[in-house]
Protein backbone atom coordinates (compact mmCIF):
# COMPACT_ATOMS: atom_id res chain seq x y z
CA UNK A 1 0.00 0.00 0.00
CA UNK A 2 1.68 3.23 -1.07
CA UNK A 3 0.57 6.14 0.69
CA UNK A 4 1.47 9.79 -0.60
CA UNK A 5 0.85 13.51 0.93
CA UNK A 6 -0.06 15.66 -2.00
CA UNK A 7 0.85 19.47 -1.25
CA UNK A 8 0.27 20.48 -4.44
CA UNK A 9 -3.69 19.03 -3.99
CA UNK A 10 -4.82 21.97 -1.90
CA UNK A 11 -8.65 21.88 -0.26
CA UNK A 12 -8.42 25.62 -0.93
CA UNK A 13 -8.17 25.24 -4.30
CA UNK A 14 -10.91 24.27 -6.24
CA UNK A 15 -9.48 22.54 -9.54
CA UNK A 16 -6.73 21.01 -7.15
CA UNK A 17 -9.83 19.48 -4.75
CA UNK A 18 -10.71 18.08 -8.05
CA UNK A 19 -7.89 16.63 -8.94
CA UNK A 20 -7.86 14.77 -5.85
CA UNK A 21 -11.29 13.02 -6.29
CA UNK A 22 -9.86 12.60 -9.82
CA UNK A 23 -7.57 10.32 -8.60
CA UNK A 24 -9.82 8.09 -6.75
CA UNK A 25 -11.82 7.91 -9.72
CA UNK A 26 -8.80 6.83 -12.09
CA UNK A 27 -7.63 3.59 -9.51
CA UNK A 28 -9.75 1.23 -8.61
CA UNK A 29 -9.50 1.11 -4.52
CA UNK A 30 -7.16 4.51 -4.13
CA UNK A 31 -8.49 6.23 -0.90
CA UNK A 32 -8.49 9.96 0.18
CA UNK A 33 -8.11 12.24 3.20
CA UNK A 34 -7.35 16.03 4.04
CA UNK A 35 -4.69 16.58 6.62
CA UNK A 36 -6.36 18.55 9.38
CA UNK A 37 -4.17 21.44 9.49
CA UNK A 38 -4.79 25.55 8.08
CA UNK A 39 -4.99 24.79 4.87
CA UNK A 40 -6.05 21.10 4.43
CA UNK A 41 -3.84 19.13 1.61
CA UNK A 42 -4.90 15.85 0.10
CA UNK A 43 -3.45 12.53 1.29
CA UNK A 44 -3.47 9.61 -1.53
CA UNK A 45 -3.94 5.83 -0.96
CA UNK A 46 -3.06 3.04 -3.47
CA UNK A 47 -3.14 -0.69 -2.80
CA UNK A 48 -0.46 -2.68 -4.07
CA UNK A 49 2.12 0.09 -5.32
CA UNK A 50 5.31 1.54 -3.81
CA UNK A 51 5.19 5.09 -5.70
CA UNK A 52 2.10 6.62 -5.53
CA UNK A 53 3.03 9.83 -8.29
CA UNK A 54 3.85 6.64 -10.72
CA UNK A 55 1.09 5.02 -10.25
CA UNK A 56 -1.13 8.63 -10.44
CA UNK A 57 0.68 8.95 -14.23
CA UNK A 58 0.50 5.67 -15.25
CA UNK A 59 -3.95 5.61 -14.58
CA UNK A 60 -3.85 9.21 -16.83
CA UNK A 61 -5.94 7.87 -19.83
CA UNK A 62 -4.45 8.42 -23.01
CA UNK A 63 -4.86 10.74 -25.87
CA UNK A 64 -6.92 8.25 -27.83
CA UNK A 65 -9.21 6.80 -24.81
CA UNK A 66 -10.49 10.78 -25.08
CA UNK A 67 -12.14 10.10 -28.91
CA UNK A 68 -14.69 7.25 -27.18
CA UNK A 69 -16.01 9.71 -24.92
CA UNK A 70 -19.57 10.83 -25.22
CA UNK A 71 -18.04 14.58 -25.44
CA UNK A 72 -15.91 14.10 -28.31
CA UNK A 73 -16.23 15.08 -31.56
CA UNK A 74 -17.87 14.95 -33.70
CA UNK A 75 -20.80 13.25 -31.45
CA UNK A 76 -20.88 16.30 -29.72
CA UNK A 77 -20.38 19.72 -30.65
CA UNK A 78 -20.75 22.89 -28.21
CA UNK A 79 -23.98 23.96 -29.32
CA UNK A 80 -26.38 20.70 -28.21
CA UNK A 81 -29.79 20.05 -29.14
CA UNK A 82 -32.15 18.19 -27.81
CA UNK A 83 -31.32 15.44 -30.30
CA UNK A 84 -27.65 15.44 -30.72
CA UNK A 85 -27.80 15.19 -26.76
CA UNK A 86 -30.04 12.07 -26.87
CA UNK A 87 -27.61 10.34 -29.40
CA UNK A 88 -24.66 10.96 -27.04
CA UNK A 89 -27.02 9.64 -23.98
CA UNK A 90 -26.98 6.43 -25.59
CA UNK A 91 -23.10 6.18 -26.47
CA UNK A 92 -22.47 7.74 -22.53
CA UNK A 93 -24.73 4.65 -21.14
CA UNK A 94 -23.53 2.48 -23.02
CA UNK A 95 -19.89 2.86 -21.83
CA UNK A 96 -21.17 3.85 -18.22
CA UNK A 97 -19.41 7.33 -19.25
CA UNK A 98 -20.10 10.53 -16.70
CA UNK A 99 -18.64 13.23 -19.20
CA UNK A 100 -21.50 13.92 -20.97
CA UNK A 101 -22.80 14.05 -17.50
CA UNK A 102 -20.62 16.57 -16.46
CA UNK A 103 -21.20 19.06 -19.23
CA UNK A 104 -25.10 19.36 -19.45
CA UNK A 105 -28.50 17.76 -19.20
CA UNK A 106 -31.68 17.58 -21.44
CA UNK A 107 -34.01 18.36 -18.07
CA UNK A 108 -34.14 21.48 -18.60
CA UNK A 109 -35.67 24.66 -20.92
CA UNK A 110 -33.45 24.81 -24.09
CA UNK A 111 -32.69 28.45 -25.33
CA UNK A 112 -34.27 30.24 -27.63
CA UNK A 113 -32.42 28.37 -30.48
CA UNK A 114 -33.75 25.20 -28.93
CA UNK A 115 -29.81 24.93 -28.02
CA UNK A 116 -29.02 22.85 -24.04
CA UNK A 117 -27.50 25.20 -21.84
CA UNK A 118 -24.06 24.12 -20.24
CA UNK A 119 -22.92 23.71 -16.72
CA UNK A 120 -20.92 25.59 -14.48
CA UNK A 121 -17.77 23.53 -15.29
CA UNK A 122 -18.22 23.96 -19.09
CA UNK A 123 -18.23 27.66 -19.48
CA UNK A 124 -18.47 29.33 -22.79
CA UNK A 125 -14.74 29.61 -24.02
CA UNK A 126 -13.24 31.69 -27.48
CA UNK A 127 -13.66 29.85 -30.79
CA UNK A 128 -16.32 27.53 -29.61
CA UNK A 129 -14.28 25.03 -28.13
CA UNK A 130 -16.22 22.19 -26.41
CA UNK A 131 -14.82 20.78 -22.68
CA UNK A 132 -13.45 17.41 -25.20
CA UNK A 133 -11.11 19.97 -26.95
CA UNK A 134 -10.06 21.38 -24.01
CA UNK A 135 -9.49 18.06 -21.73
CA UNK A 136 -7.60 16.94 -25.04
CA UNK A 137 -5.13 19.88 -25.09
CA UNK A 138 -4.36 19.33 -21.73
CA UNK A 139 -3.34 16.17 -22.58
CA UNK A 140 -1.30 16.59 -25.95
CA UNK A 141 0.66 19.20 -23.75
CA UNK A 142 1.40 16.81 -21.12
CA UNK A 143 2.84 14.38 -24.31
CA UNK A 144 4.60 17.20 -25.66
CA UNK A 145 6.94 17.65 -23.11
CA UNK A 146 8.59 14.52 -22.22
CA UNK A 147 8.08 12.47 -19.11
CA UNK A 148 4.41 12.29 -17.85
CA UNK A 149 5.44 11.16 -14.76
CA UNK A 150 7.87 13.91 -13.76
CA UNK A 151 5.32 16.47 -14.50
CA UNK A 152 2.61 14.19 -12.23
CA UNK A 153 5.05 13.95 -9.26
CA UNK A 154 6.08 18.08 -9.57
CA UNK A 155 2.25 18.45 -9.41
CA UNK A 156 1.73 16.62 -6.41
CA UNK A 157 4.38 17.69 -4.55
CA UNK A 158 3.67 21.46 -5.09
CA UNK A 159 6.05 22.24 -7.99
CA UNK A 160 3.69 21.56 -10.95
CA UNK A 161 4.44 23.31 -14.13
CA UNK A 162 2.35 25.70 -16.10
CA UNK A 163 1.85 26.24 -19.64
CA UNK A 164 -0.01 28.30 -21.54
CA UNK A 165 -3.31 27.01 -22.42
CA UNK A 166 -7.10 27.26 -21.21
CA UNK A 167 -7.10 24.07 -19.09
CA UNK A 168 -10.80 23.22 -18.53
CA UNK A 169 -11.71 26.85 -18.27
CA UNK A 170 -12.70 27.89 -14.73
CA UNK A 171 -9.60 27.88 -12.50
CA UNK A 172 -9.36 31.09 -11.73
CA UNK A 173 -5.36 31.09 -11.08
CA UNK A 174 -4.56 30.59 -15.07
CA UNK A 175 -6.04 34.21 -15.48
CA UNK A 176 -3.05 36.37 -15.90
CA UNK A 177 -2.83 39.54 -13.53
CA UNK A 178 -1.92 41.79 -15.79
CA UNK A 179 -4.37 40.60 -19.02
CA UNK A 180 -7.26 38.35 -18.90
CA UNK A 181 -6.19 37.10 -22.45
CA UNK A 182 -2.96 35.09 -21.16
CA UNK A 183 -3.75 31.87 -19.59
CA UNK A 184 -1.65 29.69 -17.59
CA UNK A 185 -2.36 26.17 -16.34
CA UNK A 186 -0.86 23.01 -15.19
CA UNK A 187 -2.48 20.51 -16.86
CA UNK A 188 -1.69 18.09 -15.07
CA UNK A 189 -4.17 19.30 -12.26
CA UNK A 190 -6.49 20.21 -15.30
CA UNK A 191 -6.30 16.56 -16.25
CA UNK A 192 -7.21 15.11 -13.00
CA UNK A 193 -9.75 17.64 -12.25
CA UNK A 194 -11.77 16.44 -15.47
CA UNK A 195 -11.97 12.99 -13.88
CA UNK A 196 -13.41 14.53 -10.34
CA UNK A 197 -16.14 16.03 -12.40
CA UNK A 198 -17.67 12.63 -11.99
CA UNK A 199 -18.82 13.42 -8.94
CA UNK A 200 -20.60 16.15 -10.12
CA UNK A 201 -23.49 15.62 -12.71
CA UNK A 202 -25.76 18.39 -14.30
CA UNK A 203 -29.54 17.62 -13.29
CA UNK A 204 -32.30 20.07 -13.69
CA UNK A 205 -36.05 20.56 -12.55
CA UNK A 206 -37.29 20.48 -15.98
CA UNK A 207 -37.24 24.14 -16.18
CA UNK A 208 -33.81 24.98 -14.76
CA UNK A 209 -30.39 23.49 -14.56
CA UNK A 210 -29.73 22.27 -11.19
CA UNK A 211 -25.62 20.90 -10.90
CA UNK A 212 -25.13 18.61 -7.72
CA UNK A 213 -23.99 20.12 -5.21
CA UNK A 214 -24.48 23.77 -6.48
CA UNK A 215 -27.12 26.11 -4.80
CA UNK A 216 -29.40 27.74 -6.95
CA UNK A 217 -29.54 31.17 -5.28
CA UNK A 218 -26.99 32.93 -5.57
CA UNK A 219 -25.08 30.46 -7.48
CA UNK A 220 -22.16 28.44 -5.75
CA UNK A 221 -20.16 25.26 -5.08
CA UNK A 222 -19.28 24.40 -1.59
CA UNK A 223 -17.63 21.52 -0.81
CA UNK A 224 -15.26 20.13 2.30
CA UNK A 225 -12.07 17.88 3.56
CA UNK A 226 -12.55 15.38 5.49
CA UNK A 227 -10.53 13.15 7.97
CA UNK A 228 -11.47 9.77 7.49
CA UNK A 229 -9.81 6.98 4.54
CA UNK A 230 -12.35 7.47 1.39
CA UNK A 231 -12.52 5.64 -1.65
CA UNK A 232 -14.80 7.04 -4.35
CA UNK A 233 -17.63 5.04 -3.74
CA UNK A 234 -17.20 6.36 0.32
CA UNK A 235 -16.28 9.83 -1.35
CA UNK A 236 -20.00 9.89 -3.56
CA UNK A 237 -21.88 8.81 -0.10
CA UNK A 238 -20.28 11.62 2.02
CA UNK A 239 -21.48 14.48 -0.59
CA UNK A 240 -24.52 12.62 -0.85
CA UNK A 241 -25.03 13.34 2.88
CA UNK A 242 -23.08 16.72 3.16
CA UNK A 243 -25.45 18.19 0.16
CA UNK A 244 -28.54 17.48 1.77
CA UNK A 245 -27.64 19.76 4.82
CA UNK A 246 -27.25 23.31 5.45
CA UNK A 247 -23.18 23.72 5.23
CA UNK A 248 -22.86 25.21 8.46
CA UNK A 249 -23.82 21.88 9.91
CA UNK A 250 -21.58 19.97 8.25
CA UNK A 251 -19.01 19.87 10.50
CA UNK A 252 -21.25 18.47 12.67
CA UNK A 253 -23.00 15.80 11.01
CA UNK A 254 -20.20 13.21 12.64
CA UNK A 255 -18.38 11.92 9.05
CA UNK A 256 -15.37 13.65 9.52
CA UNK A 257 -15.87 17.13 7.46
CA UNK A 258 -13.35 19.66 8.88
CA UNK A 259 -13.31 22.50 6.60
CA UNK A 260 -15.99 23.80 4.27
CA UNK A 261 -15.25 26.28 1.17
CA UNK A 262 -17.43 27.91 -1.76
CA UNK A 263 -16.79 29.31 -4.94
CA UNK A 264 -15.81 33.12 -5.72
CA UNK A 265 -16.41 33.74 -9.30
CA UNK A 266 -14.30 36.13 -10.58
CA UNK A 267 -15.48 39.22 -11.95
CA UNK A 268 -15.07 40.29 -15.47
CA UNK A 269 -15.21 43.67 -16.44
CA UNK A 270 -16.80 45.26 -19.49
CA UNK A 271 -17.42 43.01 -22.14
CA UNK A 272 -15.32 40.57 -20.83
CA UNK A 273 -16.53 36.67 -20.58
CA UNK A 274 -13.79 35.25 -18.40
CA UNK A 275 -15.27 32.86 -16.21
CA UNK A 276 -13.17 31.62 -13.25
CA UNK A 277 -13.89 30.35 -9.08
CA UNK A 278 -11.97 30.99 -6.56
CA UNK A 279 -12.14 29.49 -3.29
CA UNK A 280 -13.02 30.95 0.56
CA UNK A 281 -13.66 28.99 3.78
CA UNK A 282 -16.98 29.04 5.33
CA UNK A 283 -16.35 26.62 8.28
Amino acid sequence: MGELRAPGLRANWLNAWLAALGVTVLIEGARLRWTDEGVPVAVLEVPSVDDVALAVAGALPPLERLDGLAIARPHLERRVPRERYRAAAALARSGHDFSLAASLTDLVRADDSGMLPHGPFDPAVPRGETLWDRLRRCRETMDSRGRVEELVRRSLEGGGVRFGINGLGFDVTRIGDTDVTDKYVDPVIEYLAFWGLAFFPMRGDGRNLRPRGWQATPSALRWPAWTPWLDRWAVDALLGLAFREDPKRWRSLGIGIHAVYETVRYRASGDDRTAGFAARRVA
